[in-house]
C-alpha cells in the first residue's frame, strides 16, 4: 500500500487546508482533474469532469456557494460548515478507498457536527468505502451513526467492535454507565479512576490501568470474534481473487503508456507533465484571486524604485560613482530578497 497504492488512503487533518482565494468550484475541479481516470476507461473525460463536479456540488449542498471563495480566518468566504463539506467533497473526488478524518468537527456547533458526520455516513454507504473518524465530544446521535468503535489508551487497544456492544463489554468488566451520560463520554472515561462508577462486587477485579484493560481485551471472546472475522475476510479475498481485480482496476485508472512499467508502480494517477499543467493552472487561478494584493505589491515596488532612483540620480560617470552604483545594486537585490522571504510561509504551507 505504501509504495503503489498510497492514493487509495486519504487523510484529512483537523484544520481545513484550502487555498482561500480559490472558489469552491475551482477547488473541486482541481481535485477531480488530478484523479481523473485515463482514456482507457473514459472516452469523454471532460464530460465526466463536469458531471462529477455537478454531482458533488448537489450532493453536499454546495451549489449555492459554488462560485464563492473558500476563504480562511483572514479572508471572508464560505461558512465553517460549508468549508467542512468542501473537504468531504474534495476527499470524495480523490477516489480513495479508505478515508481518515482526524478531529474534523473542531469549531463546529452540535448541529453542524451532526450534519457533517451524516455526510460522512452517506458517503460511506453510497460509495462503499471505509471511513475512520476521530471526533471530539460526540453526541449520542453522532455515536449511533458509526458501525464500529475503537477505544485506545496509552497506545493500547481496549476495545474494538460493534458500537452498540461497547457499553455491554465494559459493564461486563465491572464499569457501570451512568443513566444520563452519553456513550462516547462513558467510553472516554472508563480509564479515569476518579470519574468512573464500579459495579458493586467488582471493586477488586475491575481493571485499573491500560495494561489491565488490554490484557482483558486480548483474553475476551469479543476479540476472538473480531480476529475470526478478519481471517475470514482475508481468506475470501484470496479465494475469489478480488485483490488481483482491484490491482488491475487501479492500474487501468492511471495515465501513461500501457508498456510503461513505471506507471504500474507509481502511486499517482496522473503523469508528471499532466500534474505540472494542472498545478500551473491552479497557481494562475490563485494569483488571479489575489490580484488586488498583487497589484498593490507591484505599485509599491514601482513607487519604492522611483524613490530610490531619485536619491541616486545623475551619478558621476567617473570612478567616483562606481562605489555608489554598486551600493544601489546591492540595496535593490537585498530589498527584493527580504520582500520575497515574506512569501516563504505561504509557499510552504
Amino acid at each position: 500500500v505504501g509504495k503503489s497504492y498510497r492514493g487509495q488512503v486519504a487523510y484529512n487533518a483537523e484544520e481545513d487546508m484550502h487555498h482561500p482565494t480559490l472558489t469552491v468550484r475551482q477547488t473541486l475541479d482541481f481535485a477531480i482533474r488530478c484523479k481523473m481516470p485515463s482514456t482507457r476507461m473514459l472516452k469523454d473525460r471532460s464530460g465526466y469532469k463536469v458531471e462529477f463536479l455537478d454531482t458533488l456540488l448537489d450532493m453536499y449542498g454546495l451549489a449555492g456557494c459554488a462560485d464563492t471563495i473558500v476563504g480562511n480566518a483572514f479572508l471572508r468566504g464560505v461558512s465553517g460548515g460549508e468549508r467542512k463539506r468542501v473537504s468531504i467533497a474534495e476527499q470524495v473526488a480523490s477516489g480513495a478507498s479508505v478515508d481518515v478524518w482526524d478531529g474534523s468537527t473542531r469549531g463546529l456547533d452540535s448541529s453542524s457536527a451532526l450534519d457533517y458526520v451524516r455526510s460522512l455516513r452517506i458517503t460511506t454507504d453510497v460509495l462503499r468505502k471505509s471511513t475512520v473518524v476521530s471526533i471530539y465530544q460526540a453526541s449520542e446521535n453522532i455515536y449511533e451513526l458509526f458501525d464500529k468503535v475503537m477505544v485506545v489508551d496509552e497506545g493500547r487497544q481496549l476495545y474494538f467492535g460493534p458500537a452498540s456492544g461497547a457499553v455491554a463489554y465494559f459493564e461486563s468488566l465491572g464499569i457501570q454507565k451512568p443513566p444520563r451520560q452519553t456513550t462516547a463520554d462513558f467510553l472516554t472515561g472508563v480509564t479515569q479512576l476518579g470519574e468512573r462508577r464500579i459495579v458493586p462486587g467488582f471493586e477488586k477485579s475491575a481493571p485499573r490501568s491500560a495494561e489491565d484493560f488490554e490484557r482483558m481485551w486480548i483474553e475476551s471472546i469479543h476479540r476472538s470474534i473480531v480476529m475470526q472475522q478478519v481471517s475470514a475476510f482475508e481468506k475470501q479475498v484470496q479465494e475469489d481473487a478480488r485483490g488481483h481485480e482491484i490491482r488491475e482496476f487501479v492500474d487501468q485508472t492511471k495515465m501513461g503508456a500501457e508498456s510503461n512499467r513505471l506507471r504500474r508502480r507509481s502511486p499517482y494517477t496522473s503523469t508528471i507533465p499532466y500534474q505540472f499543467i494542472q498545478l500551473f493552472r491552479r497557481e494562475t487561478a490563485i494569483m488571479w484571486g489575489s490580484r488586488y494584493t498583487l497589484a498593490f505589491r507591484t505599485a509599491y515596488q514601482l513607487i519604492f524604485a522611483a524613490i530610490v532612483g531619485a536619491l541616486f540620480n545623475q551619478l558621476p560617470e567617473t570612478t567616483d560613482g562606481a562605489f555608489l552604483r554598486s551600493g544601489v545594486l546591492f540595496f535593490a537585490l537585498l530589498f527584493s530578497s527580504l520582500v520575497a522571504q515574506a512569501e516563504m510561509v505561504a509557499a510552504v504551507s
